[in-house]
């Protein structure tokens, strides 16, 4: 019994083949009715070569379902692992957009806090000043 798809479609045509020269040697032998047993054994032999020929399209059939659905399976996993692929890339991206977002900010801060220690330090300084000052001075 052929197995793979190539075998089958083959084993079909021969079926086929015998099936037409069944066909018309039946004919034929129709036209002398003198051969009944005969023929009532070759239209026997042509239906079972005619299950035969089913029986093999099913299996054809089914071969190539199989066939397509293993295709479809591995297509599908293919994709699932792409999105999954896809989906770590957009979670490494926001991790580096969020990160940058962090350094942003913490730059921002720094920046800020500097500016409030130079501040500071002004007045710091302003106050140094003021207490070196005589009060008389400051009064007028």
């Amino acid at each position: 019994m052929p197995t793979t798809s190539k075998q089958i479609e083959e084993e079909i045509l021969k079926q086929q083949n015998l099936l037409e020269y069944l066909h018309e040697h039946i004919q034929q032998m129709r036209q002398h009715s003198n051969q009944q047993v005969l023929l009532k054994q070759k239209e026997d032999e042509m239906w079972a070569v005619q299950t035969g020929i089913t029986v093999l399209k099913r299996k054809l059939k089914n071969l190539t379902e199989v066939v397509e659905e293993k295709q479809l399976i591995a297509s599908k996993l293919a994709l699932s692992n792409e999105i999954g692929d896809e989906k770590k890339a957009i979670v490494r991206n926001g991790e580096k957009d969020d990160n940058t977002d962090w350094e942003q900010l913490c730059a921002e801060e720094e920046r800020k806090n500097a500016e409030l220690l130079a501040e500071l330090i002004r007045y710091r300084y302003v106050e140094k000043l003021y207490k070196n000052i005589p009060e008389n001075i400051l009064i007028s």
